[in-house]
């Protein structure tokens, strides 16, 4: 019976050093807990980030195809000829380019073709043909390796992928000639 009393005081011992209670208080915005009421970091949580740019910023031109906006058929002038109007907003085009063997993507506004006269556009010739308005960018785009780590530690970093920030130089129209 001894060994029984024993055996059940150091079970219960156990289990209570165990399970020790918290308690947790807020008071100007700052959350403390436990018995000593010492207050949590607010940068608990939070991530660093750094960034290391990979290679040298590199110029492409990019050929963002039809721009959108247009009838599916493309659009014919006859009596002479029109303009298609170009201008900012629509759907994005998903690119990549290759800088120092890193994959980089971006992605560039393709824009629309619209009925007014602001914008930017190309003639069309009156001869009865259908056409559309098709758009090239020239960009420079500069690619990031992406890494983070728990704020405030000495934790390794550990790399999430790759960025790349992008700058229009240029862009220009050419007509695609519907079939």
């Amino acid at each position: 019976m001894k060994k029984y009393i024993a055996k059940l005081l150091v079970c219960v011992i156990c289990v209570s050093s165990i399970s020790i209670p918290t308690y947790a208080k807020e008071k100007d915005g700052t959350t403390y807990v436990g018995t000593e009421n010492a207050p949590i970091s607010t940068r608990a949580h939070e991530m660093e980030v750094k960034k290391e740019k990979i290679g040298n910023t590199v110029r492409t031109t990019v050929d963002l195809g039809e721009a959108g906006g247009q009838l599916p058929g493309g659009t014919s002038f006859t009596g002479g000829s029109g303009m298609l109007i170009w201008s900012d907003g629509g759907a994005n085009a998903n690119c990549s380019v290759s800088i120092a063997g890193s994959a980089v993507s971006f992605s560039l506004n393709i824009g629309t073709s619209k009925s007014g006269v602001s914008g930017k556009g190309i003639t069309v010739p009156g001869d009865g043909r259908f056409y559309k308005l098709g758009v090239k960018r020239t960009v420079d785009v500069t690619g990031y390796k992406c890494y983070e780590r728990l704020a405030g530690t000495s934790l390794p970093w550990n790399y999430v992928g790759t960025n790349a920030e992008v700058k229009k130089i240029s862009e220009s129209f050419y007509l695609i000639k519907v079939q």
